[in-house]
C-alpha cells in the first residue's frame, strides 16, 4: 500500500512538457553512477533515482558509454522474419554489449522499420496511409566502417535507399541532431510515460547506448521529450530514440559472463528476467 500511496504522489506531480530542470541536485545526481569497466574504452554506468525527484518520477537510467579510443565496433545484428531475445542476439554473436534495436511486427517477426545490410535490403518500411512516415521512419542510425552517426528524415521519397553505408537502420524520432534539440510532436505516443531506449553521439565520438526502465513502481519511465533532455544533459550533440517499452533491454558481457543490466518490463517485475523478443538489434562487438 505504501508503494502504491507514493506512485500516486509521483504522477500527481507529473506535467506533461517536460521543462528544464531547475532542481541542481537532480542534474548533480548525474555524478553518482555505479561504474564498471568493460574493457579498454568501454564501461557500464547505471544510476536510480528513488525518491520522485528526478522529474518528479522514479527512474532507473542504465548506459554503455563506448570512447572513440575503444578497439571494439559497432554492427547491426538482425533476422528478417524472426524474433529473439537480446541476450540470445548477443551471445551468439559474442558481442561485448547490445540494445534492442528498431520497430518491429510484434505477431509476424521483422522490422517495420527499413533495414540494409551490405546492400540489400533486409526490411522496407511500412509507411501509413498515403505513404505517410510514422515518427519513427523520420531518422537513421548508419553503419559505415563498424561507426555509428545518425541521420534526419530529408523529406525525400526513397530517402533511406540512399545512403552510401554499410547498414542502415531507420529508427526515431531524432532527438539531437547537430546540437540543436528536433521538434518533438505532440502526440500520444511522445508524451507517454514509457521505458525508452536510444542512441546518443558526443562531438568528440563517444557513443552512448542509453536504456531507461519504466511501467513499474522502482522506474516510471520517460516521455520523449524528458529523453531528449536526458540525453542533452549527457553530453550528445546527436541522439535518436530506439522501440522501447518492453523492448528497451540493454545487455553487457563482464568479464566471462554476459547479462542484462536494465530491468526489461514484460514480466512486470523489477528484475533482469522480464525480456521481450526482438528483431533486431545494435551490438557493440571486438
Amino acid at each position: 500500500m505504501k508503494q502504491i500511496t507514493i506512485l500516486i504522489l509521483c504522477l500527481s506531480v507529473f506535467t506533461l512538457s517536460a521543462k528544464p530542470q531547475n532542481d541542481s541536485l537532480t542534474i548533480n545526481n548525474f555524478k553518482n553512477w555505479q561504474t564498471k569497466r568493460i574493457t579498454k574504452g568501454v564501461k557500464s554506468k547505471t544510476i536510480h533515482f528513488n525518491d520522485c525527484n528526478f522529474f518528479k518520477a522514479k527512474q532507473h537510467i542504465s548506459i554503455i558509454e563506448v570512447s572513440p579510443k575503444s578497439n571494439s565496433k559497432f554492427d547491426l545484428a538482425y533476422q528478417p522474419s524472426e524474433l529473439l531475445i537480446l541476450d540470445t542476439i548477443a551471445k551468439r554473436k559474442q558481442a561485448l554489449a547490445a540494445i534492442n534495436g528498431t520497430f518491429f511486427d510484434i505477431k509476424n517477426g521483422g522490422s517495420v522499420d527499413y533495414i540494409e545490410s551490405n546492400d540489400t535490403v533486409i526490411n522496407q518500411s511500412r509507411l501509413g496511409k498515403n505513404n505517410v512516415r510514422a515518427e519513427h521512419q523520420k531518422g537513421a542510425i548508419l553503419f559505415n566502417n563498424y561507426k555509428l552517426s545518425i541521420a534526419q528524415w530529408d523529406k525525400t521519397e526513397n530517402w533511406e535507399q540512399k545512403f552510401e553505408a554499410t547498414d542502415v537502420m531507420v529508427t526515431g524520432p531524432v532527438l539531437i541532431i547537430n546540437q540543436e534539440n528536433v521538434v518533438i510532436a505532440n502526440d500520444a505516443f511522445n508524451l507517454a510515460r514509457a521505458p525508452r531506449s536510444a542512441i546518443g553521439i558526443k562531438e568528440d565520438g563517444t557513443v552512448l547506448m542509453v536504456a531507461i526502465d519504466g511501467r513499474m513502481i522502482e522506474a516510471e519511465g520517460v516521455t520523449i521529450i524528458e529523453l531528449q533532455q536526458i540525453m542533452k544533459w549527457l553530453g550528445c550533440s546527436n541522439a535518436i530514440n530506439l522501440d522501447g517499452g518492453g523492448s528497451t533491454t540493454l545487455y553487457v558481457k563482464h568479464k566471462k559472463n554476459g547479462q542484462i543490466i536494465n530491468h526489461p518490463s514484460d514480466n512486470k517485475i523489477f528484475d533482469n528476467a522480464g525480456q521481450r523478443k526482438v528483431a533486431n538489434a545494435i551490438l557493440l562487438i571486438k
